[in-house]
């Protein structure tokens, strides 16, 4: 069902209503509309709808969202030639005298690198491992 011209004017006069400084003439306003509406047989939204919505604009739905990204493949290392040298001194230094000498920055940089898998350390990881190396055999020399 649709709404004819003269009532759609005065939906619109009642719409500007509902601005008022005065709780009595709100009210009303909003009973007319309501009226309007059940006239009408039509819930208040669907009235606006009527009124408002030009005869191009027709709801639509809305385009699906896109499918997500494929998943990538697995990561390649870094180290292609799995040297753990410098992990394994690592470990049997950290086993030997523990991280007590170290900052705590490089104590629990030593704790997370000795958990990992020697194929995907970076050269800089190696370069602070061997720093560490380094202040561990003075620690053992005595020469700290």
């Amino acid at each position: 069902m649709s709404i004819d011209a003269k009532q759609k004017d005065l939906v619109n006069k009642l719409l500007g209503m509902l601005g008022s400084d005065f709780d009595g003439e709100r009210a009303v306003a909003a009973k007319k509309i309501s009226d309007i509406a059940k006239a009408n047989k039509l819930s208040i939204s669907d009235m606006m709808r009527f009124c408002y919505a030009s005869a191009s604009s027709q709801y639509r739905q809305p385009p699906p969202p896109p499918p997500p990204p494929p998943r990538g493949a697995k990561k390649e290392p870094w180290n292609t030639f799995g040297d753990d040298n410098v992990l394994d001194e690592l470990r049997d230094l950290v086993e030997e005298y523990g991280v007590e000498p170290l900052s705590a920055w490089e104590a629990n940089f030593t704790r997370d690198i000795c958990d990992r898998d020697p194929m995907y350390l970076s050269d800089k990881q190696k370069a602070v491992m061997e720093r560490i190396i380094a202040k561990l055999k003075k620690c053992a020399t005595g020469a700290f």
